[in-house]
């Protein structure tokens, strides 16, 4: 199975998506969810990710997380099951795009059972299993709130996010062009995706649009050189098909068929049999349904 995952990441890297989504394809059929070690639950959570599959997200989520977060020798430390699995969910709802309900209601799990935590341990894995999930839906779950227990620990782009619900538009536009201006100058070999969805709908918030098409074509850009955190991480892989999906959604509202159709028509091999939930995100490239991905590698 990490072999056949590594291949798939080749196969991305090269421009070879149709080859890439059948293989893909081929090993989420094969493998079963109760089957496998850690390295294989994390490598067919990607896979799942990378197809649009859901279901088979949600499984293979749930059982990686719990290898993540075991510890046979000290079972005191383990994470409990049912937080693993509400947190896994909220993670893979959220890096998917999957409707803000459906996030809610994994988020709203995962604070249940983080109530039952002893801190230092719940703070901790709130971090995890709560606020990131938060920072990849924003901004489809309402305005950002500041953790009721602490600061933002120093995350940049969730100070920006709650200086935005706040109405601090400036200070947040100051830490957004800090923030640019530091990755230009410590030079881009490879990016977060996660993070790049983050920030450009940041920009979006701020009425850039041309910042935005410019991070996420930059990341788009950079999975063919560097592109190592897909597949080895599942949120980033379901980012990575969702920044494709920007970049042909936001080229095609300013009249740019040409990057659209590039965006749109890789985007949608990966994900064209993806779950119904995910219908709302897959409708702005619709249009290019059935149409041959241009320049691909053959």
């Amino acid at each position: 199975v990490s072999l056949a995952a590594t291949h798939v990441r080749f196969l991305i890297k090269t421009d070879r998506f149709v080859v890439a989504k059948a293989l893909a394809d081929s090993v989420l059929r094969a493998v079963g969810a109760d089957s496998g070690s850690a390295g294989v639950a994390a490598s067919m959570h990607s896979l799942a990710m990378l197809t649009g599959r859901v279901r088979f997200a949600v499984a293979w989520g749930r059982r990686s997380s719990a290898f993540q977060f075991r510890d046979p020798l000290r079972p005191e430390e383990s994470v409990p099951a049912a937080l693993s699995a509400a947190g896994a969910d909220a993670a893979t709802f959220a890096a998917m795009g999957a409707p803000a309900d459906s996030i809610r209601a994994a988020i709203a799990r995962t604070e249940g059972a983080l109530a039952r935590q002893v801190a230092p341990t719940a703070e901790l894995t709130r971090q995890l299993y709560v606020e990131q999930p938060l920072l990849w839906a924003w901004p489809a779950l309402g305005p950002a709130v500041e953790p009721p227990t602490r600061a933002s620990a120093g995350n940049r782009w969730f100070t920006m996010q709650v200086l935005l619900a706040r109405g601090d538009t400036a200070s947040a536009l100051r830490a957004m062009w800090q923030a640019d201006s530091s990755a230009a100058r410590g030079g881009l070999s490879d990016v977060a995706f996660e993070i790049v969805m983050v920030n450009s709908r940041l920009w979006l918030a701020f009425g850039d649009t041309a910042s935005a098409i410019r991070v996420v074509g930059t990341a788009i850009d950079l999975a063919r050189t560097g592109g190592d955190q897909l597949i080895r991480r599942p949120t980033a892989t379901a980012a990575f098909v969702r920044l494709l999906l920007l970049r042909a959604s936001l080229a095609l509202a300013r009249g740019d068929t040409v990057p659209s159709r590039a965006a749109g028509t890789r985007a949608l091999v990966l994900w064209r049999d993806a779950d119904p939930m995910l219908a709302n995100e897959m409708r702005p490239v619709l249009r290019w349904r059935g149409v041959p991905i241009p320049g691909a590698a053959k």
